[in-house]
């Protein structure tokens, strides 16, 4: 075990027979909603995220003007391609890739999350998680939104409609 993310382009690691060294990590996220750092005891493949000291820092209830710059600073680093783009997904379904919001275009910053909606409620399924002949998790039937515009959605009695077109889907919001 080893937090050296550069380990892997270690010489004496590239000299390894193929298949000799399995790479995976586990998965450190921030939650806002509890304001704690969760750990995924699941091994996935892969180095995993290099820079999660400011997941850390927020947990620790560190001063959210040091968070911010320092959260400047990361993005500065990650535009200049020091790192991958967010590859967070979503939590019901990994082929849904959370890296800005649906409506509004918003991106994640470091003292506010994306969040999943399900277009259809979840409420609608079956006792099996299905509504009509789909999954309820259905990558179609989810949407990446924003704290506030999840909020306005619900609070405001909005629903969203997608409508596919020769551009790709079309999202709309109805009362």
């Amino acid at each position: 075990a080893s937090h050296k993310h550069n380990l892997i382009s270690n010489p004496y690691m590239l000299k390894l027979p193929e298949n000799a060294l399995r790479i995976c990590h586990l998965v450190l996220r921030y939650d806002h909603s509890s304001k704690n750092l969760i750990f995924d005891r699941k091994l996935k493949e892969g180095s995993g995220e290099s820079i999660y000291g400011l997941e850390v820092a927020m947990s620790l209830s560190i001063d959210n003007d040091f968070i911010r710059k320092a959260g400047e600073i990361r993005k500065n680093i990650i535009d200049k391609g020091e790192q991958f783009l967010n590859t967070k997904k979503s939590r019901y379904n990994k082929n849904v890739y959370m890296d800005s919001c649906s409506v509004c275009g918003k991106k994640p910053n470091f003292l506010k999350s994306l969040e999943t909606h399900h277009i259809t409620e979840q409420n609608k399924a079956d006792s099996n998680g299905y509504i009509n002949h789909s999954h309820k998790d259905s990558a179609f039937n989810l949407i990446t939104l924003c704290n506030d515009c999840h909020k306005n959605l619900h609070s405001n009695g909005l629903k969203i409609v997608t409508q596919e077109t020769i551009k790709g889907n079309q999202i709309k919001i109805i009362k």
